[in-house]
């Protein structure tokens, strides 16, 4: 590995991404005006020092410690500081000669933030700008600056597997430093992304943690740090009063004081509006009798090139341009998550090969019942046995994930999980064959036209968008899930609608769909 590489592998690894000493100074007057005066400033992970020089001159009087594992990044620091500090010239206010500050080589995740609080009195301000990093990414690149590994969101099954237990490494940072703050007294200001925020807060209000105050100021990451994420300053004060807030408010950028709400706590978990969400907790489902529609997942199989064809005129083709001849039975129109959210689901070219009925169900015997079919699925083994995720371990070798009787209703309402907005389409059969959707998408699988036009009305209306829209967050990578969508009632909706006359008549209650 090249020297390049290497420092591109370990920028990653610690999250790496020097704060410019203009954002850094912005962070600090703003800590400075929201909160006061402070006795102590910890800055936790201070690369080459940009918030400790800020803060020299922000809080004149305050001492001031750092902490980097780095220490390339700790002489650095050391040395901006003895600059700054012998320059004696600051934008707002005098240093004094007699700073004290120290900065001190040391891994966050070996240190006892507990024990290192109680060695201080007075307010303590902690700042700064904890890597970006996800556990997973670490993971892959065997990286040594991690946290004790665990599912902190206490997920289970298919979500842990599938991603769902991620979290950035800054999440695991700022739950300790929460955890050592001093209520009432103590004060964080940190630059991470605003998903982060969101985790940590969600996380701390799960286990009734109270804040007196909470908000985030979205800034430019792309202008700073030239990554393309929504990102946020997080400014927040604990308490052990009973009063207390469950609202973070936020504002679009630094200079403008937080006054919408970003998102809060609601009925047991982060919604984008608890005052939009309180007023549609009617339509939740959750204590209600299950409706029969169940939302699904599209197609998980990993392997475009080879299962995912094209019809070109009248040949069977790969991605590859390769000419293929397979049974025609097996394969049915694919409808990607880009024609669904754009609501162009005909899929007229577009074909995947489906091996399985099942996930259960072995692909032995296509060797007898589909020959053609089964040479293929051979002369690609060595691709299926590549498949990296975890969820075909332990499975036939041809196996694919999302499969079951759902998977070949004849009538669907799907949305995609990646876009920017909700956009339910109706998808119907192709050629006499059922579509079916790739892993992007979600659907609800119906026997009927009728069916799906009216489930296609009802996710319409302006009192789902209005569900919907308190609790979505449109920022994360995939802002719809299946948590989100099954979390309303649908009878709920058409009944709120006036419409319970035509749901009866459609979905008889004894009658199980799929």
């Amino acid at each position: 590995m090249g020297r390049c590489e290497v420092d591109h592998k370990q920028r990653i690894e610690f999250g790496d991404f020097q704060t410019p000493v203009e954002l850094a100074s912005k962070c600090c007057r703003i800590a400075g005006e929201q909160f006061g005066d402070v006795q102590v400033v910890v800055e936790p992970t201070c690369g080459e020092g940009a918030f400790l020089v800020a803060a020299a001159s922000e809080f004149p009087t305050a001492e001031l410690l750092g902490y980097e594992i780095n220490d390339r990044y700790r002489h650095a620091a050391m040395e901006a500081m003895r600059l700054s500090l012998s320059a004696r010239q600051a934008p707002r206010k005098a240093l004094s000669s007699k700073r004290r500050y120290r900065i001190m080589q040391r891994d966050f995740f070996q240190c006892d933030w507990n024990s290192d609080r109680r060695n201080h009195s007075g307010a303590v301000l902690f700042l700064g700008n904890p890597p970006w990093v996800t556990n997973s990414k670490l993971g892959v690149l065997n990286g040594q600056n991690l946290p004790r590994k665990s599912n902190v969101d206490l997920e289970s099954g298919i979500d842990a597997i599938t991603g769902n237990s991620n979290f950035d490494i800054a999440e695991s940072m700022l739950m300790s430093l929460l955890g050592a703050m001093q209520p009432d007294v103590d004060a964080l200001a940190m630059l991470i992304k605003t998903s982060t925020a969101r985790k940590v807060l969600a996380r701390a209000w799960r286990t009734n943690q109270r804040f007196s105050f909470i908000s985030i100021r979205r800034f430019d990451a792309k202008k700073y740090f030239g990554v393309n994420v929504d990102a946020c300053l997080l400014l927040l004060k604990t308490t052990n009063h009973q009063t207390q807030t469950q609202i973070c408010y936020g504002s679009t950028c630094l200079q403008q004081p937080a006054s919408s709400i970003a998102f809060g706590w609601f009925d047991g978990r982060i919604v984008a509006d608890p005052i939009a969400a309180a007023a549609t907790s009617h339509l939740s489902a959750a204590g209600k009798v299950a409706d029969q529609l169940t939302w699904r997942s599209g197609i998980k199989h990993d392997l475009a090139g080879v299962l995912e064809l094209t019809i070109d005129d009248g040949q069977l083709e790969t991605r590859a341009g390769d000419v293929i001849d397979i049974e025609p039975d097996l394969l049915y129109p694919l409808a990607k998550g880009s024609d669904v959210a754009n609501g162009q689901a005909d899929c007229r070219r577009c074909r995947i090969l489906i091996t399985q009925r099942t996930m259960s169900e072995a692909t032995e015997e296509l060797a007898n019942t589909h020959p053609k079919t089964w040479r293929y699925l051979q002369a690609n083994a060595e691709r299926f046995a590549a498949r990296k995720s975890s969820i075909y371990r332990g499975r036939d070798r041809y196996a694919l994930f999302g499969i079951g009787p759902y998977t070949f209703a004849p009538w669907k309402v799907a949305i995609c999980g990646f876009y920017k907005r909700l956009s339910f389409t109706l998808i119907g059969p192709v050629e006499g064959r059922p579509v079916v959707v790739d892993d992007t998408c979600y659907f609800l699988p119906l026997r009927t036209r009728s069916q799906a036009t009216l489930v296609q009305q009802l996710l319409e209306s302006s009192l789902a968008e209005k569900y919907f829209q308190s609790r979505v967050f449109w920022d994360a990578k995939r802002p719809i899930t299946a948590k989100l969508l099954r979390g309303l009632s649908l009878s709920v909706l058409a009944e709120e609608l006036g419409q319970m006359r035509q749901w009866d008549q459609h979905f008889d209650p004894k009658f199980v769909l799929f």
